[in-house]
């Protein structure tokens, strides 16, 4: 009783691994620890999975610290495992509109749309956009269906002025959090958040947009995007 949440912690492990297990399950161990605790221990318990080779099952609610930990992850709704995979290809390619809510801080943004009734183009506020080769399956089964184009806020570019392709944001606020810019606002119907690395150029972007008068920027996709059918909530991405 006299011992610290993380000593406690420690002493459970030790514990478990004395009796030389061949699979070890931990259930949210480092739930009760503050954040400095968790950041050492995650990083213990890492260690310690890299010397003992053996499995680790982990449950934990923080994606984040999943994606630290983890050689697979799996996740789960109401008991059924919704995609098991690596962190990068869950990050990257999420399997269904659970799993790309789930994945990810900030929230991957989610901007409504279509599909052409040809299903080889996603067309929506601003934009239409040609569906990428490996979706070309994906476009032929939805053609027709609304859709949820979902990008990362890392993925976006920001325009003070129209340009090709471009989505028109109204916008609701630009913040400097020192490491990056991040703006807000509505695509259509749909909030989006956007962060650029602060630097010079993002730096005078932000003044320029915090003085403007107008309410909208323009917004740019600049690097991997997925569609999700809204009905099913099927990445499209990842039809065969």
């Amino acid at each position: 009783s006299t011992l610290s949440g993380g000593q406690q912690q420690r002493i459970a492990i030790a514990r478990a691994l004395v009796n030389e297990p061949e699979i070890l399950l931990l259930d949210e161990p480092l739930g009760a620890l503050d954040l400095k605790m968790r950041q050492e221990m995650q990083i213990e318990l890492k260690d310690m999975h890299d010397k003992l080779g053996i499995t680790f099952i982990y449950v934990t609610h923080d994606q984040e610290e999943a994606m630290a930990i983890a050689d697979k992850i799996a996740i789960l709704d109401n008991g059924r495992i919704q995609q098991y995979d690596t962190p990068e290809h869950l990050y990257h390619y999420p399997a269904n509109l659970f799993v790309a809510k789930f994945m990810g801080n900030p929230p991957m943004n989610f901007i409504d749309a279509a599909l052409s009734a040809d299903g080889t183009r996603v067309e929506g506020a601003g934009f239409s956009l040609p569906l990428e080769q490996h979706m070309a399956q994906g476009g032929k089964k939805f053609a027709g269906h609304a859709v949820k184009v979902g990008v990362r806020s890392h993925l976006m570019a920001v325009h003070t002025e129209k340009v090709p392709q471009s989505m028109e944001m109204r916008l609701q606020i630009a913040e400097n959090l020192g490491k990056e810019i991040l703006i807000s606002g509505m695509v259509g119907d749909s909030f989006v958040r956007v962060t650029v690395p602060e630097n010079h150029d993002t730096f005078e972007q932000y003044k320029a947009i915090s003085r403007s008068e107008k309410p909208f920027v323009y917004l740019t996709m600049t690097g991997v995007y997925n569609i999700f059918d809204t009905e099913s909530g099927v990445n499209i991405a990842l039809e065969k």
